[in-house]
């Protein structure tokens, strides 16, 4: 994807043309490399892969930090993963083959809390409708969302009180990350 993204075909033209190397390693840092990052770790959940490590939490131009200790965009992609699998019962989620939407669903041990994450690595925004179908409570439900993207770092935006069967829309802005948390409200 990065070299599709940066240009050239090959390693060895992306490390000697020195614009493409800068925007490269700019786009690491930024949504586009945290919704690269989220739509990676939401594959690999389907993948034939026993273990993965990111390459370096901390220095040179990988990172998830500055070389100051500030968090850079892909630290709250791996910060909205880490927050949906407080959700371990995995849940299904039908999207379109064709989708560039890439989603992740699990619920609580106590079956109150569902988490939805998405990333759109695309260059262009997609509206999605999410149908609250079969929760395990009846009621109404609260939900959360928070987004990861140019503007913001995984900030929470509380959103109206639904209900099962409801329709929630989404717009994903181009390369962003959302998560979604959806509680049930009462006892």
């Amino acid at each position: 994807m990065w070299a599709a993204f940066c240009g050239p075909s090959n390693w060895d033209a992306l490390f000697h043309d020195a614009p493409a190397t800068q925007k490269y390693f700019d786009s690491t840092q930024n949504s586009v490399g945290a919704a690269f990052d989220a739509a990676v770790l939401i594959g690999m959940e389907d993948a034939p892969v026993d273990i993965a490590t990111f390459y370096t939490g901390t220095t040179a131009m990988w990172g998830l930090f500055t070389s100051a200790g500030v968090p850079q965009k892909p630290y709250y992609a791996f910060l909205a993963f880490t927050e949906l699998l407080k959700g371990p019962k995995r849940l299904a989620v039908d999207t379109a083959a064709d989708s560039p939407i890439r989603t992740l669903a699990g619920i609580s041990a106590d079956g109150r809390t569902i988490r939805i994450l998405l990333s759109n690595p695309s260059d262009q925004a997609h509206v999605l409708r999410l149908t609250l179908a079969s929760l395990p409570w009846s009621g109404a439900a609260e939900y959360q969302e928070q987004v990861v993207d140019e503007r913001s770092n995984l900030q929470a935006r509380s959103a109206p009180v639904t209900r099962a069967g409801s329709t929630l829309s989404e717009v994903m802005t181009r390369r962003s990350v959302v998560l979604l948390t959806i509680r049930a409200v009462g006892k």
